[in-house]
């Protein structure tokens, strides 16, 4: 796949299209596309003002078929160019963008290639009138969606987000399912990201075991054995220790371990941009929290070379976890 910041320079998809079957324009923008027998889209290409992320869809689309590109949003570009540093730094740009122009552009084109008027052909009821989201979008969102609430739901199918006269009807449609619906199991957490070990089989080896070492999990699970950025909190879970009223840690007040982690913490060199702080401790896992614009990435990033630097500095059988501050 072509590195993004070279579509940003060679834009190699702004161009007309021959023959192409369908073309929608917006705000000086032309998306053209074309389709085999089998509905699979074999050319994009788009007329207008150089745009990276215009160039990019016209990239992922090639070879895409029409089932597949119905559904096609910002997620698509991660998986692609995950490891394209250039694409993280332009998306972080576009975080708090409520509408983003190449989806928009690609779903019209596709609706009016599949020949569908959502004002007036649709039998589903419409309920929302700002961006077509009828009855059976709402049925799809509930049987699929874990989270149910209307927030979910604006940022799903954008229902809600246009002349608002449509909330009270929504609301209303998720207060009866919410009621109805049996409660959801919550999800164990995710411990060992490097293998997608969850705490629930963390819990489950240890109760099955009748002497529970890391050792024995890494063999049963892998857990621990990836970047091991995970391995305090395994130990801490394997091996939970009871929590007196005293409030220590290691026979040393707790009181003192966030004193002596708070001023490790200031000599670690991104704690000021970061505007990092202790937050709490409980055993051994330390919470930090910070107030800095970052991608998830960065944010992971950063908590690996935060617990490197923390225990070494403090204690090696310290967790230390980053935990964005209440926006303000």
């Amino acid at each position: 796949m072509i590195e993004f910041k070279k579509l940003l320079a060679s834009a190699p998809h702004n161009q007309s299209l021959f023959d192409s079957q369908v073309q929608v324009t917006h705000e000086g923008t032309t998306l053209h596309l074309r389709f085999d027998s089998r509905d699979v889209i074999t050319a994009a290409t788009y007329e207008g003002p150089p745009d990276v992320w215009m160039s990019s869809l016209c990239e992922l689309l090639i070879n895409m078929p029409l089932s597949e590109a119905r559904f096609v949003d910002l997620s698509h570009w991660e998986l692609i160019w995950n490891k394209d540093q250039f694409f993280w730094d332009m998306k972080l740009e576009r975080e708090d963008t409520v509408f983003f122009p190449p989806v928009e552009l690609l779903h019209a084109a596709l609706d009016l290639y599949r020949g569908r008027e959502f004002l007036y052909k649709e039998e589903s009821l419409l309920l929302c009138r700002c961006f077509g989201v009828r009855e059976s979008s709402l049925e799809s969102f509930l049987s699929s969606a874990q989270d149910t609430s209307f927030e979910n739901l604006s940022k799903e199918t954008k229902a809600g987000m246009g002349c608002r006269t449509c909330v009270p009807l929504l609301k209303e449609r998720l207060r009866v399912v919410s009621e109805t619906k049996p409660a959801t199991k919550i999800e164990s957490p995710l411990i060992c990201r490097c293998f997608s070990v969850k705490e629930q089989e963390i819990v489950a080896y240890r109760n099955s075991t009748k002497g529970p070492t890391l050792e024995g999990l890494s063999l049963e699970t892998k857990a621990g054995t990836g970047c091991r950025s995970c391995v305090p909190v395994l130990k801490n879970l394997l091996f939970p220790r009871v929590e007196t009223k005293s409030r220590v840690y290691k026979s040393r007040p707790v009181a003192d371990w966030i004193e002596a982690i708070d001023n490790a913490l200031k000599s670690f060199p991104d704690s000021s941009p970061w505007s990092m702080n202790v937050e709490s401790m409980k055993g051994n896992i330390v919470m930090i929290s910070f107030e800095f614009r970052c991608s998830q990435r960065e944010e992971e990033e950063m908590g690996r070379n935060l617990q490197g630097f923390l225990a070494g500095a403090t204690d090696s059988d310290l967790a230390f976890f980053l935990r964005r501050a209440l926006q303000r």
